[in-house]
């Protein structure tokens, strides 16, 4: 892959254009393009959440976020540092985040891909993610497709 950058004095100073170019349009490209276009996302909006702990209001930036743990009718928010604790919905807080690095890997967890250290094979044909915080979560076979979608597999 070659990269070049070419300075145009016609785009604001805020601006980028990208163009990629490929002999045909095929999985590389594809990957490639959506990646880019999820940057792009990311950049406009610096989504947080919240959760209520004893007397305090504690705001959390999306991109700290480990996992999303569903614990009866509370939704743990596990983060490099803490755990937060809330009675939020998973898919609701899964849709506020409006990230595509969350992706829900069994009924009641969700995970951040970007603290995804590997998949392993687990019992019974499901899988285990290890995060690079050294949690370990597993992952149900009927999640397992959007898994592996997100991970362009």
């Amino acid at each position: 892959m070659k990269i070049k950058f070419e300075s145009d004095d016609r785009l604001s100073p805020d601006a980028l254009e990208v163009t990629v170019t490929a002999a045909t349009y095929g999985q590389k490209v594809h990957t490639l393009m959506d990646y880019l276009g999820r940057f792009g996302e990311q950049q406009d909006s610096h989504t947080v959440l919240t959760a209520n702990e004893d007397d305090r209001i504690s705001v959390i930036p999306e991109q700290t976020v480990v996992a999303l743990e569903v614990y009866g009718d509370t939704l743990e928010i596990v983060t490099v540092e803490h755990t937060y604790t809330t009675h939020q919905r998973l898919y609701r807080v899964l849709d506020q985040l409006q990230n595509q690095d969350f992706v829900q890997i069994s009924r009641g967890v969700a995970i951040n891909l970007t603290y995804l250290k590997a998949l392993e094979s687990g019992f019974s044909g499901n899988m285990t993610a290890i995060m690079t915080t050294g949690q370990k979560e597993n992952v149900s076979r009927k999640y397992l497709v959007d898994v592996k979608h997100h991970l362009g597999l």
